[in-house]
């Protein structure tokens, strides 16, 4: 361009005009800057953090400059995008910048089909999510509203396999991630005080929870997670009553709320108040399914026990009732789908029902002796040393023949290995392996107890397998695949 030429001039000359404006800001730019303008262009759409951030993978830092250099032009552009989401910003490249980036910066054909390719992953996003199992009430799943929410899901996804791994840094990489593209988003803090439990850092659960409840107040399965969190992590019962309660108001009717609540108050010692709460659910347990059925008789049944516990010194005819209740409840799902949680229950209370019997001096066992000819093979899988203490006492005051009939069970070579579990496995070595579930110890299983190729096993594998016993202990049998 000349000086002293006249706008009239100037603009028949448009294209000149745009690469005069738009070269010397251009070439100033980042490569970053540069890259997320190829990006925009390619996608030929407004985009939101999300999108950018999951089609141009880098870290927090890097891109929150390159984001900074590019409003410091006039290339960029943004809007609120309150119409479908709440607070969601769209990024959009101005048609002066676009018209400069069409003629003088024009994609690769490389870049094209990198960046269409990733576009087309970003749509499966949802359907793969779809296909999931998704109840609110289960830690792992994930629950979305938009698509910034889907490409979040899919990073906390991957934290929560690489967390069933021990992979922890990979694992706080993809939180870190999940948070940039949508750091109001719920979930990001829930899967984030889950994971930072597993790593033994309560004080980041803590405030990762509290930042999850300040992004959806509302949601009660953010508070029966905090509640879970305090009951079994932190062991402050109060609080978790205060969180579960909360959340029985936002959802009165919820069976997995009331079951919490229940076992809260048996942790509180409030034996009465925990089995009515329990009593309500169970009028519905025909309508449960399993896992949520052999929970609910577990933690019922414990209850009871707790309380025959604390009342068979005073009252021993109290105490017993307790325990045959405690059965009762037990005996209302079938003996197959009985775990290694449920026969440990079975175990205490039989313990408890020997001690009831030892106080109150009763000379008629029978319905001990009926527990033990029932149950007693399942419980010797799981036995430790000190489940026979009792008896010791108990048979020097009952008569022959009862004592006769204890004797031959617990001589029995007969055990139960038909109890199955599910876990993950943790701990991978040429020969054996170990496999997380419920139980404070990782289990101990031997290649050959695995029915596959052991060498295609993978850590974070989820298998199932029956309890079996060993010199050391407890231990899994008969490992397969889910």
């Amino acid at each position: 361009m000349l000086k002293g030429e006249s706008i009239e001039s100037i603009l028949k000359h448009k294209d000149d005009l745009t690469e005069y404006c738009m070269s010397n800001v251009y070439n100033k730019l980042s490569e970053d800057a540069k890259k997320i303008l190829e990006i925009m262009l390619i996608s030929n759409k407004e985009c939101s953090n999300a999108e950018l951030t999951y089609l141009f993978n880098i870290d927090s830092l890097r891109y929150g400059k390159a984001m900074n250099d590019l409003f410091a032009t006039n290339m960029v552009n943004m809007k609120n995008d309150n119409k479908k989401v709440e607070n969601r910003t769209l990024f959009f490249i101005t048609d002066f910048a676009r018209e400069y980036l069409k003629k003088h910066c024009k994609p690769s054909n490389k870049s094209f089909i990198s960046i269409q390719k990733k576009m087309r992953t970003l749509k499966g996003l949802s359907e793969n999510l779809q296909n999931e199992e998704n109840d609110p009430y289960r830690i792992e799943s994930i629950f979305i509203n938009h698509s910034d929410e889907e490409i979040s899901a899919s990073y906390l996804k991957k934290a929560l396999t690489f967390a069933n791994k021990s992979e922890f840094e990979s694992a706080e990489e993809y939180i870190e991630k999940a948070r940039n593209a949508t750091p109001d988003f719920f979930e990001v803090y829930k899967i984030s005080a889950f994971i930072s439990v597993l790593q033994n850092d309560y004080y980041a659960a803590e405030l990762a929870y509290q930042t999850a409840i300040e992004c959806k107040p509302d949601y009660p399965p953010i508070y029966f997670f905090y509640a879970g969190f305090k009951l079994m992590t932190i062991e402050n019962f109060d609080e978790a009553y205060d969180a579960i309660t909360f959340a029985e108001k936002l959802d009165p009717k919820n069976n997995r709320i009331k079951m919490h609540k229940g076992r809260i108050l048996k942790q509180l010692g409030e034996y009465s108040e925990a089995e009515k709460v329990f009593n309500e659910v169970l009028e519905n347990l025909e309508n449960l399914d399993i896992r949520t059925k052999k929970e609910l008789v577990d933690q019922a049944s414990d209850n009871l026990k707790r309380w025959a516990d604390m009342t068979r010194n005073e009252n021993g005819e109290l105490a017993e009732s307790l325990i045959k209740k405690s059965i009762n409840i037990l005996e209302r799902i079938d003996e197959a789908h009985f775990d290694t949680k449920i026969v440990i229950t079975i175990s205490k209370i039989i313990k408890t029902l020997t001690y009831i019997y030892i106080e109150m001096n009763k000379n008629d066992v029978s319905y001990l002796i009926e527990l033990l000819e029932k149950y007693y093979s399942k419980v010797r899988v799981i036995e430790d040393k000190n489940f026979r203490r009792p008896f010791e006492s108990l048979l020097a005051k009952i008569d022959l023949n009862q004592r006769e009939d204890i004797t031959k069970i617990f001589s029995s070579n007969v055990v139960n290995h038909t109890i199955k579990e599910q876990g993950f496995i943790i701990s991978l070595m040429p020969t054996y392996g170990f496999i997380k579930n419920f139980s404070p110890n990782n289990l101990f299983f031997y290649w050959n107890d695995f029915e596959g190729d052991f060498s295609k096993l993978a850590i974070g594998d989820k298998v199932q397998f029956t309890i079996g016993s060993s010199e050391k202990g407890l231990c899994a049998k008969k490992v397969t695949l889910v």
